[in-house]
């Protein structure tokens, strides 16, 4: 090969070194290898996670230019309550549970539009957001979601195991539906066997029958 390269021209050279580092450039774009997650999905949009009841989030209203409150947004830090409402001026129950931020944000617009306001600014944030852990676990409950979490690491989080439990029977439901069987046994031995937890997320331990 080098014996090659010492009868070519300076040009050819230079061109074929030039082609060889664009080549070596477009193979590494993308996604770095080994970083997609096992089951194919990412964390899911915080715009695409419904609403569960005890989220809270903090509702802008922003009034239009001739209103008496003109261009005052109007926060309001609310709770999903348990009949899957909000409460806000002048509507004290506001569908909310099982809808997305865009959904409610939507929703609201059209409480307010046009019998209150000619037109509205309405945007809807998460001001915390949540997993659930349920079923043969010793404390189950919402988390809340701070950062990385997986499932063997939410089953921790809530103490462990009952002595019920089928440790290679854990289901985890994603916020869209998705269903992904976890075996807790092979997911402590291969890190690519224990699936990350997402906000919305539910791991439930099934009952292990005697």
């Amino acid at each position: 090969m080098i014996s090659m390269l010492r009868t070519l021209p300076r040009y050819a050279i230079a061109a074929l070194f030039c082609a060889t580092i664009l080549f070596c450039g477009c193979a590494t774009i993308g996604q770095p290898a080994g970083t997609a997650k096992e089951d194919g999905k990412g964390a899911p949009s915080v715009d695409r996670i419904p609403l569960r009841v005890g989220d809270t989030v903090k509702v802008v209203l922003v009034p239009p230019s001739r209103a008496a409150n003109a261009n005052q947004p109007q926060d309001h830090k609310v709770t999903v309550k348990e009949d899957g409402t909000i409460a806000l001026p002048y509507f004290p129950a506001i569908p909310a549970a099982g809808k997305t931020t865009k959904e409610l944000e939507e929703i609201i617009y059209q409480k307010y539009v046009p019998d209150y306001y000619k037109s509205l600014g309405v945007t809807v944030e998460p001001d915390a957001r949540f997993f659930y852990v349920t079923g043969e676990v010793i404390k189950g409950e919402r988390k809340e979601y701070i950062g990385a979490m997986t499932v063997t690491r939410a089953i921790a989080s809530c103490g462990g195991f009952t002595e019920y439990a089928n440790k290679k029977k854990v289901i985890l439901t994603r916020a869209d539906g998705t269903i992904i069987k976890v075996n807790w046994f092979e997911a402590t031995e291969t890190p690519k066997k224990d699936p990350q937890v997402y906000p919305g997320d539910t791991v439930d331990v099934k009952r292990r029958w005697l």
